[in-house]
């Protein structure tokens, strides 16, 4: 994240701040659901909902500080990342509400709709998660079309990213991707980072039946692979077993060659300063008449692709904000050019793609976005 934005929003000091503001907000949600179901049907239910906000913001909490393989756990991750998106939805519905309750009052100098408002806010808000649970499990093909280098020879290149495989995703989602892909008959299969949710991988009691799903892709070239800040280290074993049984070829800070292009893979950004090697480094002995392909999670890495004038980046990471109104934070964190699709940057051969996701991460919810299959259709 480098606009200033979303340099103030990954601060210690920030992160601080939300979480008292996040818990303020939740109980004041309880606070206006329990003053609507007084008005309307004359029942205090404050207190249980009291106790239900702070149990829901300890359960937040818990999940994100403990990781387990439990089944009990992975309830646990669901319910709190479904509460949380109720919240979020009932506050931007309450403020609607709010407002019409507001206007209503002034026209016709009455006050008697506004627990019937709440209400429709608490209704609304339940509806759109649910749609967006329902949402998140669909999957669109996004295809652009263009030339790299001599542009001769087609060439068709899937990408997918932040598949997220862990507490909530599993084979289904991955079986979905696989006939998806398989459609559109690719040359190659490229993943850019964050295959997992989480670095600890036991949380992914399905492995075996993903790896499976890996090895139905049917492509010319194979599946190559980088990671992301969410995958676990490279040596991890438990990661090494299951990028051998799915078939993918993991690039990790190298160039593979082919006949038409060349494909480098950079080191996630979870290692960025340790073992990352820089840009120009991976490219000093290559030819550079043929193209450059980089895969590179962090899409704030184009800069220096560009300025190596590599010809085409792709990247995921930003999933493109997931669900509104995250959407326009993270594209104000990020900046427009960093934020998700297709451009081209700085001298004008640099091309880049940023994929929303072919997941999503921790909250099972998309509104506004695609859980997208990129297709590249390129004269190369």
């Amino acid at each position: 994240m480098e606009s200033r934005f979303g340099k103030m929003i990954s601060g210690k000091a920030f992160r601080r701040i939300f979480v008292i503001a996040a818990a303020l907000l939740d109980f004041y949600s309880m606070f206006r659901l329990g003053y609507a179901v007084w008005q309307i049907w004359d029942v205090r239910l404050y207190i249980p909902l009291f106790v239900f906000a702070a149990c829901m913001l300890v359960l937040a909490a818990a999940v994100q500080r403990k990781h387990s393989h439990s089944r009990r756990y992975r309830q646990g991750v669901w319910l709190s990342g479904i509460y949380i998106c109720l919240l979020v939805y009932f506050l931007l519905y309450l403020a609607v509400a709010d407002v019409v309750s507001a206007v209503w009052n002034l026209l016709a100098h009455t006050s008697g709709v506004n627990g019937i408002l709440v209400a429709a806010a608490a209704a609304a808000s339940a509806l759109t998660v649910i749609y967006g649970v329902l949402h998140a499990g669909k999957l669109k093909t996004v295809r652009y079309s263009f030339s790299v280098g001599r542009g001769k020879d087609d060439y068709r290149i899937v990408h997918l990213s932040d598949l997220h495989f862990g507490v909530i995703i599993g084979p289904a989602h991955m079986e979905r991707v696989v006939n998806a892909v398989n459609e559109l008959k690719p040359d190659m299969v490229v993943i850019t980072g964050d295959i997992f949710n989480s670095a600890y991988l036991e949380e992914c009691v399905d492995c075996d039946k993903i790896a499976e799903q890996f090895r139905r892709l049917q492509t010319k070239d194979g599946v190559f692979a980088i990671l992301g800040n969410h995958d676990p280290d490279r040596k991890n074993p438990a990661l090494n077993e299951f990028i051998k049984k799915a078939g993918i070829r993991l690039i990790d800070n190298e160039v593979a060659a082919f006949s038409r292009f060349y494909l480098v893979g950079r080191t996630g950004i979870i290692d960025k300063g340790k073992e990352r090697m820089t840009l120009e480094s991976l490219l000093q002995n290559i030819n550079r008449e043929k193209p450059v392909i980089v895969l590179d999670h962090d899409p704030q890495e184009i800069r220096e692709a560009a300025e190596c004038k590599a010809d085409l980046v792709l990247c995921g990471h930003t999933h493109r904000g997931q669900f509104f109104p995250f959407t326009l934070f993270t594209k104000w964190a990020n900046g427009k050019e960093y934020f998700y699709g297709y451009r081209i940057y700085g001298n004008g051969r640099t091309r880049g793609v940023i994929s929303a996701g072919t997941g999503y991460f921790q909250l099972p919810v998309r509104v506004g976005t695609d859980s997208e299959i990129v297709c590249l259709d390129m004269k190369i």
